[in-house]
């Protein structure tokens, strides 16, 4: 009686660290994918200690799988030397400081939850939440660019009228918009759910829309 009264409580909690964890890797995405800077009005201490959660909290999943993270560190045997490589590069770095800070900043960050979202989600589910993150982004460009055009749009110089979304610029806006793109349309392309087939059929041509009206060839190329 007593292990099958706690079953229920033991699904229910493993509903929530799931939910939990999806929740997760969405900000994180959004985050990778620019969306932080003008969600947080550039403040720079947010911008940090979200950095940072992110590398703590993608560290202490991939801890709590730790056989499902070694089995993918395992899986991933050829691109660890890269980051190696990428980490030494400080010793001939011509400024040691800024190489340090960028490993601390980046590569450490990005290597964690990257190792973290590639143990813990299978191939469909991450493209699933990345075609989230993504969306979300896309809508967020689309409602700078209406609500708020001084951010959303290039309104002066050569770029006038350029769309460039939550980005400072609109060749990142075009080529995050290409990578929005390519993701829905996997999904149009090999979805058995009608619903979420049309959702992304819809977001392929939003993404498609925003390149054209970036005006940028880094997308359109």
């Amino acid at each position: 009686m007593l292990i099958a009264s706690s079953a229920p409580k033991i699904d229910r909690q493993q509903s929530y660290l799931t939910l939990f964890e999806q929740g997760f890797s969405v900000m994180s995405l959004l985050f990778f994918a620019g969306a932080a800077e003008p969600l947080l009005g550039g403040n720079l201490s947010l911008l940090t200690l979200a950095r940072y959660s992110i590398l703590m909290l993608s560290g202490l999943l991939a801890l709590m799988r730790w056989r499902s993270t070694l089995r993918t560190v395992h899986h991933g045997a050829l691109i660890w030397p890269l980051i190696g490589l990428a980490i030494l590069s400080v010793l001939w770095s011509r400024s040691p400081v800024d190489a340090m800070d960028s490993i601390k900043g980046e590569i450490l960050q990005t290597t964690t939850f990257a190792l973290y979202f590639a143990s813990r989600f299978r191939p469909r589910e991450q493209l699933r939440l990345l075609a989230i993150a993504l969306g979300i982004a896309a809508l967020l460009s689309l409602f700078y660019v209406f609500a708020i055009p001084s951010v959303g749009k290039h309104l002066s110089g050569k770029f006038a009228g350029a769309w460039r979304g939550i980005y400072n610029q609109k060749n990142t806006f075009s080529a995050y918009m290409t990578l929005t793109l390519i993701t829905f349309f996997v999904l149009s392309s090999h979805n058995e759910r009608r619903l979420e087939r049309r959702l992304s059929q819809g977001f392929l041509a939003l993404s498609i829309t925003m390149i054209i009206l970036s005006t940028s060839m880094t997308g359109l190329i």
